[in-house]
């Protein structure tokens, strides 16, 4: 069956925004008077949502934990010289969207911290924003060593000319989903692809079509927010799909997170595993 959606988690799948989120965390709470270490954060909590994280950190009353999320969503822009676009991934998926697929961030993050971190990288939702100026920092970022569109783990495969045509992967051998030279072990099966042809180039300059950001744009946002149940449940990858009118099958997830992976195995849909450089 042919794939018309793509689902992305944000962090550490489309950006990596790993230092940039320890360093406001530790930034917010040594400003409130507390002790947390970049060590410390990384080791112990990364990966949690804020709420979470700050529970178990040890602070109990509410209101200064909803305080203290405001302040680091007010703080987060100040680290984000340190977040890096996975071009390779974003490439592909723009390719996807020009012959007509549709692509989402689907994420459990904060949305105002994924809207000040797309805005930063040039990237907006469909129709919101025009305009061919790169935001401050965006152009000349470093998008060395990110790995492209990571492994695939269900029964979907892709081929190595870029993103063009049919595709079908073999257990166990490695397939270029980029043409960029990032390679991922696909999974047995098949699909076949709408992105085009061609091999993209990480970071080759493109002119935006109206309404979009410089680096393009995605047709929409799903946080942690937007459903009852966050992820490891499916349902915000089900919502999108929903909103899209699209099935399982015909929905692919990139995602780097074991809850991530979770929701996107109960999805029902096909997914890949991003792994991004430490």
């Amino acid at each position: 069956m042919q794939i018309r959606l793509i689902l992305l988690d944000f962090d550490g799948t489309l950006a990596d925004t790993r230092r940039a989120n320890t360093l406001a965390y530790v930034a917010t709470l040594r400003e409130a008077g507390y002790t947390l270490t970049e060590e410390e954060y990384a080791a112990k909590y990364f990966g949690m949502r804020c709420n979470e994280f700050l529970t178990r950190y040890g602070i109990a009353d509410p209101a200064e934990r909803e305080r203290l999320r405001l302040r680091k969503i007010a703080l987060y822009p100040a680290f984000f010289d340190t977040v890096r676009l996975n071009r390779p991934l974003w490439e592909f998926c723009r390719q996807f969207r020009a012959q007509g697929g549709r692509v989402w961030i689907v994420s459990t993050g904060s949305r105002a911290n994924i809207d000040n971190a797309m805005r930063h990288l040039g990237i907006t939702v469909a129709g919101q924003l025009t305009g061919s100026t790169a935001p401050a920092g965006c152009a000349g970022m470093d998008e060395a060593g990110m790995v492209g569109a990571g492994k695939g783990t269900t029964a979907t495969g892709m081929d190595g000319a870029g993103v063009e045509g049919t595709g079908k992967g073999t257990a166990g051998a490695d397939v270029d989903t980029t043409g960029a030279g990032n390679t991922a072990p696909g999974a047995a099966g098949s699909y076949t692809a709408t992105a085009g042809t061609g091999a993209a180039t990480p970071g080759a300059a493109w002119d935006p079509a109206p309404g979009e950001g410089p680096n393009g744009s995605v047709d929409g946002i799903l946080s942690g927010t937007d459903v009852e149940h966050s992820k490891p449940a499916p349902d915000c990858f089900l919502e999108a799909m929903r909103r899209e009118g699209c099935t399982p099958q015909e929905t692919l997830i990139f995602e780097d997170s074991e809850i991530g992976l979770e929701a996107a195995r109960r999805s029902g849909a096909s997914y890949f595993v991003v792994k991004l450089d430490t």
